[in-house]
């Protein structure tokens, strides 16, 4: 039984996988609701401005399957959400390299700031969590 086969562990991994999860999730609704507030009719157009998003709404589900994959399979979940990990760093960055454009604006309103980037700690944990599990499985 390796370390991350215990019980405590496996309760962690199901905690910062559907924590990170939920804040993906809450950031991309946030997302979403910035771009349709106020206009009646969302064109596609739109939305696919706003490809990223679709990013977080692609890893947010793959990382909730991790986490009820780690209650019985725990290097296979890991691998899991290293794989949404990396999807959901796809939006991170799109969205850090257009914050540093803005970043006056993201000054003045707080709120689109953590919208954000709340998914950034748990995202940094979950992927170096994964990571280090999905290494000391496949040495094994």
């Amino acid at each position: 039984m390796s370390k991350y086969e215990r019980p405590t562990w496996k309760a962690l991994q199901f905690g910062l996988y559907f924590l990170t999860a939920i804040a993906l999730a809450y950031s991309g609704y946030k997302h979403l609701d910035f771009i349709t507030h106020g206009i009646e009719n969302v064109k596609f157009s739109d939305l696919i401005e706003a490809w990223p998003i679709f990013s977080l709404f692609a890893s947010s589900p793959l990382l909730i399957t991790g986490a009820f994959l780690s209650i019985q399979r725990p290097p296979l979940a890991a691998k899991l959400a290293l794989v949404a990990s990396v999807i959901g760093w796809g939006y991170i960055i799109i969205m850090g390299c257009a914050a540093c454009l803005t970043l006056s604006i993201l000054v003045f309103l707080p709120d689109v700031f953590f919208a954000y980037f709340a998914p950034v700690i748990p995202l940094f944990v979950t992927t170096i969590y994964s990571y280090r599990v999905t290494r000391s499985t496949t040495a094994t």
